[in-house]
């Protein structure tokens, strides 16, 4: 099972933490902060408000892996929370998010967040 979702904000009805600061490595800290907290509270569901991005693309992609192996470490280590969201705003951004999560993390192509824009 895929425990990292990436969708964009209109398709979300969930309640999302909004991003203290822009510093990916700062909010590394604040996820797991807050991923510490979900698996504490056995919490389900935790989202994330997608990154601002900058104007290079290098930038953004360096931004998303900080913070997606950051979550990915944590979830490999905790039963909770059981799935971490990331909300973007625009379906280019939830896009870098997914291109950036299939280049590191899935074994097998099940385990790829897929974009019907690919297809």
């Amino acid at each position: 099972m895929i425990r990292l979702d990436v969708i964009t904000a209109e398709n979300n009805s969930n309640d999302v933490i909004a991003n203290p600061t822009s510093n990916a490595l700062e909010l590394a800290d604040f996820y797991r902060k807050k991923m510490a907290e979900a698996s504490s509270d056995q919490t389900e569901l935790l989202c994330f408000e997608g990154i601002v991005f900058e104007e290079k693309r290098s930038v953004n992609f360096q931004n998303i892996n900080i913070l997606e192996k950051c979550i990915m470490d944590f979830l490999y280590d905790n039963e909770y929370p059981k799935k971490v969201c990331i909300v973007c705003d625009t379906p280019e951004q939830a896009e870098l998010y997914k291109v950036v999560y299939n280049f590191y993390y899935p074994e097998i192509e099940d385990e790829r967040l897929v974009d019907a824009m690919w297809d």
